[in-house]
């Protein structure tokens, strides 16, 4: 008999009607309730399968790495077949640490938001929420400031700074793309440094870095400022000549 789980293939061995890996899978997130887990389960078990475009090697499996339980190395040191260096290998069938098997386990597949594909330097995620595939610089950035995948798609598809009319790049130059926000709304929690969170409410939207910094740099009223600069700039150093 197949598994109560609808997109799952494998054979009862357990109780409930589960195969073994969704029924260890079930014991440690039993706490959120059957009804939650089983569609967290069956949207987990929607991603594509690992590893089906690697271009690299398999290994042959009398000639794979012994390993326990979280990737030690048991028989001695080995090349990392990603990386070349060497590591502890967690994946023995491509003989990959974890860092490279994390970049080459969804080689080939795009992310459903910037549309970029993995060519092994990139980390690819699955989003068992959305269903979706995601890369790490998106998912940190939806993280980072609590946006859905489509509204990370829109700021994404801004051409055009709104207060410069500089063409917005994806680098990290003074025209590259960045999400503006509040910073004294989530001053509390650092938002505008390392991998903290923003509240989401503050987001202003894109511009380009060049504004951002200098936005930044304004004071909280910077109307009376404005008016300073601009008579500032009217002015000009006259010197009467002998």
């Amino acid at each position: 008999m197949k598994c109560l789980v609808s997109n799952c293939d494998g054979e009862i061995s357990r109780l409930k009607k589960l195969c073994r890996k969704c029924y260890d899978n079930w014991c440690r997130h039993k706490q959120n309730g059957w009804d939650a887990w089983m569609e967290e389960r069956i949207r987990w078990l929607k991603r594509p399968t690992p590893f089906r475009f690697c271009p690299l090697p398999k290994i042959d499996a009398d000639k794979r790495v012994i390993t326990k339980k979280g990737g030690i190395k048991v028989n001695g040191t080995h090349i990392c077949n990603g990386c070349k260096r060497d590591k502890f290998i967690s994946h023995p069938n491509y003989h990959l640490c974890s860092t490279c098997s994390a970049h080459w386990q969804y080689y080939g597949e795009s992310c459903a938001v910037c549309n970029i594909k993995a060519d092994g330097t990139l980390q690819m995620l699955w989003n068992p929420v959305k269903g979706i595939m995601n890369c790490s610089n998106c998912k940190s950035k939806m993280r980072k400031y609590r946006l859905s995948p489509e509204k990370l798609k829109e700021y994404l598809s801004v051409v055009d700074c709104p207060l410069c009319d500089v063409v917005l790049t994806n680098d990290r130059s003074s025209t590259g793309r960045a999400i503006d926000h509040d910073h004294n709304c989530c001053s509390h929690a650092v938002a505008h440094t390392g991998n903290q969170k923003t509240c989401g409410k503050c987001v202003r939207g894109v511009i380009c870095s060049g504004c951002n910094t200098v936005e930044g740099m304004l004071p909280e009223n910077p109307e009376l400022w404005v008016k300073k600069i601009i008579e500032w700039r009217k002015k000009s150093l006259r010197i009467d000549e002998p």
